[in-house]
């Protein structure tokens, strides 16, 4: 994927973080060190610092002291958990003496963020030790660190191996930070990174096992433009589906594959809700790549909940070999460089919108964009839901796209409606949208059920599945009931 000259990001310090395989290490290093000029191998020690309660890390900040030979560097970081594999972030750096961290200075970010009385108690919590292998890879105004970080993170309980590769652009044209990544991928897979070190060592507190994500809390600012906002939904969603693709790809775990459907569809959603801000030629081909590993997973999600509606165990065995068909084909999709190339393409996308600003986004709140977006969505569902009795299995199902359109809408701009009544309203709406939704995604799966068995010659549908005329026309009932109590609920903008 290529970046227009003129959207090309300049004198900006970016950060891609790319997660190797341990067998691809020795590769992709040698390979490393002959596109740049070597600077050294580094043993690092960093230690992490918080108090009990981690309030720091509560208060979107990470604290450490690195040790990197007699230098002692105490580094601030602010949390960019939102900006999945590209960290662009506020960091404070500076060199002291010994190994605690120096909280001499009274206007420091630290004290703003929780005060005096709460730095006295902080200890400890977690360290990292990495082998450090580090080149410089310049060519004309651009200047590119490459860095390779193998090792551990650790608690005092518990440790987990770490191997991944940074790419900082210093100063110049991103899209040549991301042709050098594309340029690593040809020798060793890598895959877009979403964890910070300290990110990782926060989840070790936590006893975090591999287990599936659901979505996290998308924080916007009013005062955002809806291009800013776009972007950070946009690595909300990129960093859901990487958690979980990491953990589909361990495990074959199917809450995971699940879940990374699901950022998948939210990730389509706010693409087409934003289209009038950032559509463009690189807008439609991720459109289409988005799309196809979005099917990938469902066919995988289709069987493995026709599986739970099976109580025949000749059916179910036979319906469990064609889950293992399409896992197996699910496992070589993400394998795939098509996958691992939709990833690095799409965070260049989001890269270059991040630092542009859009002809058609100029003097335009994303809180207005918010309201005006949820009224034709609201609008559109109402209209068409009003009729569903009456509808065709295709026209219910284009209804059920509407609701989850306007659900991911509403999850999006939740932070821009902090009032106590905006928020009460709003827990209403979206209980109410909920229900609707759940009760058109159980009509959906009983036709999708049915579609699939029949296409497979596996049975009779209805006979083996108890999806029945009878049952779906009962689901009809409680869809049109649940449609009423949704539309009598007053919107919350």
């Amino acid at each position: 994927m290529s970046t227009n000259a003129a959207e090309s990001v300049t004198e900006r310090e970016v950060e891609l973080k790319l997660e190797i395989a341990p067998a691809d290490l020795d590769r992709i290093t040698a390979a490393m060190l002959r596109i740049g000029t070597p600077v050294g191998d580094t043993t690092l020690t960093s230690v992490y610092f918080d108090t009990p309660e981690q309030a720091l890390w509560r208060g979107g900040l990470s604290l450490r002291v690195r040790h990197d030979g007699d230098r002692r560097i105490q580094t601030v970081k602010a949390d960019g958990g939102a900006s999945a594999g590209v960290f662009d972030r506020p960091e404070w750096e500076s060199d002291i003496d010994g190994d605690t961290p120096d909280l001499t200075d009274g206007d420091s970010v630290l004290v703003e963020s929780i005060g005096k009385k709460a730095l006295r108690r902080i200890a400890p919590v977690f360290r990292s030790q990495v082998t450090r292998t580090a080149a410089l890879a310049g060519s004309g105004d651009t200047v590119i660190e490459l860095v390779i970080d193998h090792g551990t993170v650790a608690t005092d309980d518990v440790s987990i191996p770490l191997c991944e590769v940074e790419l900082e652009l210093k100063h110049g044209d991103v899209a040549q930070l991301f042709a050098l990544a594309r340029q690593l991928d040809n020798i060793g897979a890598v895959r877009l990174g979403v964890l910070s070190k300290a990110q990782r060592g926060y989840l070790l507190l936590a006893k975090s096992s591999a287990g599936p994500s659901k979505a996290e809390p998308v924080l916007l600012d009013s005062g955002m433009s809806p291009a800013e906002a776009f972007v950070v939904i946009a690595w909300s969603c990129v960093r859901h589906y990487r958690l979980n693709e990491a953990v589909l790809t361990a495990t074959g775990d199917a809450g995971a594959l699940h879940q990374a459907r699901v950022a998948l569809r939210r990730l389509r959603s706010a693409f087409t809700l934003f289209r009038p801000i950032v559509a463009d030629d690189q807008h439609a081909r991720l459109r289409i790549e988005l799309r196809w590993l979005a099917a990938v997973l469902g066919d995988a999600r289709n069987l493995d909940v026709l599986i739970g509606r099976a109580p025949d165990p000749s059916l179910l065995e036979r319906l469990q070999h064609e889950r293992g068909a399409a896992y197996t084909a699910v496992s070589e999709a993400l394998a795939s460089v098509r996958a691992r190339r939709l990833m690095l393409n799409l965070a260049e996308w989001l890269t270059v919108i991040r630092h542009r600003q859009p002809a058609n986004d100029q003097d335009r709140s994303v809180l207005a964009f918010a309201v005006d977006r949820l009224k034709r969505l609201r609008k559109r569902l109402k209209t068409d839901g009003a009729q569903f009795a009456d509808l065709s299995d295709d026209d219910r199902h284009e209804v059920r796209i509407e609701a989850k359109k306007l659900r991911y809408a509403t999850e999006f701009f939740t932070s821009l409606f902090p009032g106590k009544k905006e928020s009460r309203r709003l827990e209403r709406f979206r209980s109410a949208l909920e229900s609707f939704q759940g009760i058109l995604g159980d009509l959906n799966d009983q036709t999708t059920g049915n579609l699939l068995l029949l296409h497979l010659g596996l049975g009779n549908p209805a006979a083996d599945t108890g999806n029945t005329p009878a049952n779906y026309a009962k689901l009809v009932e409680e869809a049109v009931a649940t449609y009423a109590d949704f539309s009598s609920i007053k919107k919350f903008w």
